[in-house]
């Protein structure tokens, strides 16, 4: 959670007392948002449709008084739809920018001031400003998106259902935004409030806590669900459930108090009153039908209900106890008796005493939080405050006290870290253990690296990864060191230890004595020397005050060892007990444990005599001064012990009253006059004759007597008192000396002087000597004498250790891996170029196929010229035999040629889309045979487009006839049917029937295509693949060369940087008795220093996952997009030629079914023209077609064609379908149906009546209407079925580039730039390693070229 606070703390940071705004601003806007949140509320309470008496007139009151819900007035202003989707985008934007803020934590980043701002201000809007409106527009989108609605029930005005419908999205949308505010609403409340209650004239948001405002807000979200859920089906009980919560809301504000200003309590309490009044009076209002009287006793009751407020919070603060009777109650009661006082500070020291001991009865992170404020503002111990929060952790989930916690935390550490030296000095203890820690760590890998170079079972690919980390553990480590010595630049032990590391282990011998030239001069100061003599022995130690590691040693000098003869090792973590006198331990952790929690200073004691044992059990007596420090992370107890040395003249030793001896120091037995090294639990009284305790009371405190050899010595008795015992110590010495000289010899006296830190030893002092330590460790005079006195050589030291060749063979390999990633890219590169040409070219050509449009213009063509020809005829027919009410006219007639003129110009536009086709010559060049009627029928010869024109104009010609009641028309009739119904509808039929085949060909040449496209890509990345590998090969021998070189270098220096590296590890990380991790290394005589690694194998296993995406994507788009397109494609012209087929044959049905019909009548066309029947055979004319009909539907049930169609187009051919009873089963069936009919017609031999010849022609017509509907949603259809392909297919290529893109930048990229570092690596390791050739006196070739050579030729 500490990364969710750092982020929230950067939103809502502490504040200062310059950061107060003005205190009439904050009155202001506390008036002004109370104000608007009360019109919010009001909203609540009203609604459009109310069952009141002149509720129409009084509405417009409420309307204005609910002027802050501005989602009320987005539905009077006509803006709702942005509101909504205002209302879903602003929760989601700040839960991501929450989310982006919470990874540049992560990560270490810094953020934008204009971000936090943006963040910040979307808050407020979010969770305090529109609250109320987002909460209610979110519940009416759940609401709405839910069920099927007429109107909206919550908003008068200009609300409609489709503003808030959003199906399925909006329930999850709806659902997903409100648990985002609720989060929001949580952290909201949580962090935007100022707890400091000593930030003067702030009154804005600054309270005690924020348990009143969450609950307020969960109680709006749940009356914002009522509001959509129950206000319209039972508007009474849900008034009465928001008076109920309105009036509890009002009783935990005058409970709690949580406001330290009192008018901010007294307004709070005014609105939750207001609004339970509010739904009072509608409750009244509701039960007597009558509207005035909501809105006059509302306006009645105002000043009232201010009154009453002020009087409430005024009773209660009357009410609020003694502090002293209410110790034991919790910490939110106990702050409102203390709250005064907290602000005063009139009781000092006092109230802190009795907070502490509230806080033994109630353990409240509340009460920890005031104790800091309480003693950094008003008592002024800020590193007091520091220490009390320190202590003090919070449950995870506790957001509102973790927060506020961690926001003290920060805030006092900020502030302590400005002028508190101690804290300096445990930050200085940390970082130096931290850097030590480091420094261990790198020279363990490093000669791990050097033992894993020379072996024979190494791998390469470790052998890299451990070079590299080599690498960057001794950058981080290096960096380490210059940040600590730029802080602290006179850290005397930080610059040896890194001098000695610079010059021992990485081989950078300038640099390294520029830090020792620092530290040795500082050293020879004599006046140095001089004036810390005195301090010799002393050492540091801090000691754990947290509860998990309590009592625990944390940090410590090189002194503070030696002084106990421990190792550092040994020393780490160690519980102080284990280092305590026997009798001092049982009580030690509860002492300490017990002074966190109770301490009033952070000062445990200061120059107090102590005892500790040494690592063989003898006792030390030092001088302790002990110091409580918090960090902000756990409290420590900062120790400073002053050893005092026994020498060998001065001895001391515990005693019981008995007089049994129960610990003593090193040369106690020696003055004693007693030979063992040991004599615990002997009695002094068996050691000594006539000793005696009383003597040293009555008589003199220093007495002498004589030891067990008879030598006069001077000895005296103090006592130390542990819990309930009494423990005596007894001083002895060989000469006379005082009792303040036996006991603590000189130290007092030294305490006098002005102690400075001795930073040879890493040491410091506490409270104001401590001060002279942080100035001269950090002064910025000693900074610039750091960087002044002593010139840092300007280039880097390594470079100089490189030889010619070393940087010639490196810049070789770097060379051949930029090469290498440069070849790869490219190769990446033709791939995706290849790919998207494949796509782009697919894509033409589908673009070209999917374009059907003259299919459709000569099946319009056809079937218009047809249905002219059948209305010429039945004209023709009821002009002749003077038919009352015809089924036709002459504008019919006139609306067909309008559309034939309009196909007729398509039909010339459209020419270079089907000129490929062989057929298109029949509208510019292949003859059409037609016939005219003259004296006798002749035959001519003419384009498609010319015999059109000559169509259109015998129709006008025939229709001027008809409209002149002229029947002289029978050349225009002639040409009408004959060529109408034969030559004209044929030649179409035939162009069709080819231009379909054109287009099968068409795709299946596609077909080929594609697959010759997608194997030749496969071929030609193959092809790519076995080029690079050939390439990666030949690196290999860049890079062996490489590693060949760095592996015999180091077989001539691992001897002497394995000494280097475990001197350093036994001087300065104290491997003393860790024999097996400071052994020597083993000589490897028989290293094969000239073996090949195959680097290459990695590459090829890493690159060929590129050429393995490539082909599984060429596997998938083939089968998966590219072969269904173009059976869509084959399918789609056959498909949409039945259907288009099946108006034109049912229209020309009719017409030959009538003719048939009308055959022997005085009005058939064989009367008409009895020597030159146009029509042939209509029976066998009709045949055909139902027999093509046929044909027609085995197309439309094949399953490639109905793979091509959606449920609802199927319907619509086979189930179900809108119109007359004969076509409500589907076209299917209704063709089938007209299909019978014709042939009833025709063959029953007899005349049909006019009534069933119009049925048949109106069920003809209504079908082609249908069918034209059909083919057009086929051509959409199957349009979209093959454009959906072809998206998923382009989606699919644009997926498999960014997979490609994506494995190259997460796998690849990082790989060939962790090889490029890795080279560097090998670079920097070459620098390290000292150039050492040991040359053979005999033959003058180096023992290491002799053993190569002696190994190749083997």
């Amino acid at each position: 959670m500490n990364i969710i606070y750092e982020s929230l703390l950067q939103i809502y940071p502490y504040r200062i007392s310059s950061q107060v705004p003005s205190k009439f601003y904050q009155l202001f806007r506390v008036f002004f948002l109370s104000a608007w949140t009360l019109g919010q509320l009001t909203l609540f309470f009203w609604g459009k449709n109310l069952d009141m008496t002149s509720w129409d007139t009084y509405i417009v009151f409420w309307e204005i008084i609910s002027f802050s819900s501005i989602d009320q007035i987005a539905f009077y202003y006509d803006f709702a739809n942005p509101l909504i989707l205002s209302a879903i985008v602003l929760p989601c934007a700040c839960i991501c920018m929450i989310g982006i803020l919470v990874l540049l934590c992560i990560f270490k980043r810094k953020s934008y001031y204009f971000y936090i701002v943006a963040l910040r201000v979307s808050l407020f809007f979010n969770c305090e400003f529109f609250y109320i409106p987002i909460i209610r527009l979110l519940f009416c989108v759940l609401k709405y998106s839910s069920l099927n609605y007429e109107e909206v029930e919550e908003y008068a005005g200009n609300s409609s259902v489709n503003d808030f419908n959003y199906g399925t999205f909006g329930i999850a949308v709806s659902v997903m935004c409100i648990v985002f505010m609720i989060i929001l609403t949580l952290f909201y409340e949580s962090c935007s409030f100022e707890i400091r209650f000593f930030l003067k004239n702030l009154i804005l948001q600054c309270k005690s806590n924020c348990k009143v405002s969450i609950i307020n807000r969960l109680f709006q979200i749940v009356i914002a669900y009522l509001f959509t859920n129950l206000k319209v089906s039972n508007y009474s009980f849900y008034l009465i459930f928001a008076l109920g919560v309105n009036l509890a809301c009002a009783y935990f504000i005058t409970s709690d108090l949580s406001f330290y200003c009192f008018w901010e309590n007294v307004i709070s309490l005014f609105i939750q009153i207001d609004s339970a009044i509010i739904a009072l009076t509608f409750i009244i209002g509701l039960q007597i039908k009558n509207a005035s009287i909501t809105v006059v006793l509302w306006i009645i009751m105002q000043p009232i209900l201010m009154l009453l407020s002020y009087q409430i919070i005024k009773y209660r603060q009357g009410r609020i106890k003694d502090f002293r009777d209410m110790n034991k109650e919790s910490f939110r009661n106990y702050e409102l008796t203390i709250r005064n006082m907290l602000y005063t500070g009139e009781l000092k020291e006092e109230l802190l005493n009795w907070m502490i001991k509230n806080y033994k009865t109630n353990k409240s992170s509340y009460n920890k939080l005031f104790q800091a404020y309480y003693c950094s503002d008003i008592l002024g111990l800020k590193m007091l405050g520091l220490a009390k929060i320190s202590s003090e952790n919070t449950q995870p989930f506790d957001i509102c006290a973790g927060f506020q916690v961690f926001k003290c935390k920060k805030y006092m550490h900020h502030i302590c870290q400005e002028f508190s030296e101690s804290l300096k000095l445990l930050n200085y203890f940390s970082e130096f253990t931290e850097i030590k820690s480091l420094d261990l760590d790198f020279c363990e890998s490093f000669r791990s690296f050097l033992k894993k170079c020379l072996s024979d079972n190494s791998d390469i690919n470790d052998l890299k990864m451990q070079s590299r980390k080599v690498i960057d553990k001794m950058k981080k480590l290096k960096k380490k060191y210059e940040i600590l010595l730029g802080i602290y630049p006179s850290a005397i032990d930080v610059k040896e230890l890194y001098g000695s590391l610079l010059i021992n282990i990485l081989n950078e011998s300038d640099e390294g004595r520029f830090y020792l030239c620092k530290s040795s001069i500082k050293k020879k100061d004599t006046n140095f020397e001089k004036s810390n003599s005195f301090a010799l022995n002393r050492s540091f130690v801090v000691i754990s005050g947290d509860k998990k590691s309590l009592g625990h040693i944390k940090y410590f000098t090189k002194n503070f060892t030696s002084f106990l003869g421990l190792t550092s090792i040994e020393a780490q973590n160690l519980p102080i007990n284990l280092l305590l006198p026997k009798d001092f331990r049982g009580f030690h952790n509860f002492f300490l444990e017990r002074f966190v929690e109770t301490t009033t200073t952070t000062t445990v004691f200061r120059c107090s005599p102590s005892f500790m044992l040494n690592f063989k059990g003898f006792l030390c007596q030092f001088l302790i001064s002990s110091e409580l420090i918090g960090d902000g992370k756990t409290v420590n107890f900062l120790c400073r012990a002053d050893l005092i040395p026994d020498g060998s003249s001065r001895a001391f030793c515990f005693l019981y009253p008995n007089g049994q001896i129960k610990e003593h120091s090193k040369n106690f037995p020696e003055i004693i006059g007693v030979d063992n090294i040991y004599i615990e639990n002997l009695y002094i009284q068996e050691l000594l004759k006539d000793f005696d305790f009383e003597d040293f009371y009555k008589n003199d405190e220093v007495q002498e007597r004589l030891n067990r050899r008879n030598e006069s010595i001077t000895m005296t008795l103090d006592d130390t008192r542990v819990g309930n015992i009494t423990i005596k110590v007894l001083y002895i010495g060989y000469s006379k000396y005082d009792k303040g000289d036996l006991t603590m010899n000189e130290y007092d006296k030294s305490q006098k002087k002005k102690l400075k830190f001795l930073l040879n030893n890493g040491e410091s002092t506490l409270s104001k000597n401590i001060e002279g330590f942080c100035h001269e460790l950090s002064s910025q005079d000693n900074l610039k004498s750091f960087q002044q006195e002593t010139s840092k050589p300007e280039t880097c030291g390594y470079m100089r250790n490189l030889s010619f060749n070393e940087k010639k063979l490196i810049q070789n390999s770097l060379r051949t891996l930029s090469f290498t990633k440069l070849v790869l890219i490219i190769s990446i590169a033709i791939i995706l170029i290849v790919d998207i040409s494949i796509l782009i070219y697919f894509s033409k050509e589908v673009s070209r196929l999917t374009s059907l449009k003259v299919f459709l213009n000569l099946s319009d063509m056809s079937y218009s010229i047809s249905f002219a020809s059948l209305i010429s005829r039945m004209l023709d027919i009821d002009l002749r035999s003077q038919t009352v009410n015809p089924l036709f006219n002459t504008t019919d007639l006139r609306t067909i040629l309008v559309n034939l003129k309009d196909i007729q110009d398509k039909l010339q536009n459209s020419y270079d889309s089907w000129s490929y086709c062989p057929v298109s010559s029949i509208v510019h060049s292949k003859k059409l045979t037609y016939w005219e009627l003259e004296s006798s029928p002749i035959r001519y010869q003419g384009t498609l487009p010319d015999v059109l024109d000559l169509f259109i104009k015998h129709t006008e010609k025939f229709i001027l006839h008809l409209e002149s009641n002229d029947i002289n028309y029978k050349p225009h009739l002639y040409f009408i049917s004959f060529n109408g119904m034969g030559s004209i509808i044929l030649a179409a039929n035939q162009t069709i029937e080819a231009l379909s085949e054109c287009e099968i060909q068409k795709a299946q040449k596609l077909t080929i295509i594609s697959f010759y496209l997608v194997i030749g890509g496969g071929a030609f990345h193959g092809l790519l693949l076995i080029a690079l590998i050939i390439f990666l090969i030949k690196i290999d021998k860049s890079l062996n060369r490489l590693w060949k070189h760095l592996r015999k270098k180091i077989y001539t220096a691992h001897k002497q940087m394995n000494q280097k590296i475990i001197k350093r590890l036994v001087i300065s990380h104290d491997y003393h008795e860790n024999e097996e991790r400071i052994k020597d290394d083993e000589i490897y005589e028989d290293a094969d220093l000239n073996r090949n690694y195959r680097h290459s194998v990695k590459y090829v296993k890493k690159f060929s996952l590129i050429f393995a995406l490539s082909v599984i994507m060429y596997g998938i788009s083939y089968y998966t997009f590219l072969r269904p397109v173009d059976e869509y494609l084959s399918q789609r012209p056959l498909l949409i030629k039945s259907v288009m087929e099946r108006r034109v044959q049912l229209m020309s049905l009719c017409f030959y079914s009538l003719e048939k019909d009308f055959e022997n009548s005085e009005n058939s066309l064989a009367r008409l023209f009895p020597e030159n029947y146009p029509i042939s055979d209509p029976k066998s004319k009709i045949l055909y077609i139902s027999a093509a009909l046929k044909y027609s539907k085995s197309i439309l049930i094949e399953p490639k064609s109905l793979e091509i169609m959606d449920t609802n187009l199927k319907n619509l051919i086979f189930e179900k379908a809108t119109g007359s009873s004969f076509i409500r089963n589907g076209l299917f069936r209704a063709a089938a149906y007209l299909s019978q009919e014709s042939l009833f017609i025709a063959f029953n031999k007899i005349r049909d009546n006019n009534e069933t010849i119009e049925k048949y022609i109106s069920n003809t017509i209504e079908f082609t209407y249908l069918v034209e509907d059909v083919v057009d949603k086929i051509f959409k259809v199957s349009g979209n079925a093959i454009e959906n392909k072809l998206n998923g297919y382009m989606a699919f290529v644009i997926f498999y580039c960014a997979v490609i893109f994506i494995v190259y930048m997460v796998f690849i990229n990082p790989f060939l730039r962790t090889e490029i570092m890795i080279v560097k690596s090998v670079f920097r390791l070459l620098s390290i390693i000292p150039s050492q050739t040991v040359l053979c006196s005999t033959t003058g070739i180096s023992k290491l070229s002799r053993k190569s050579t002696i190994k190749i030729t083997k």
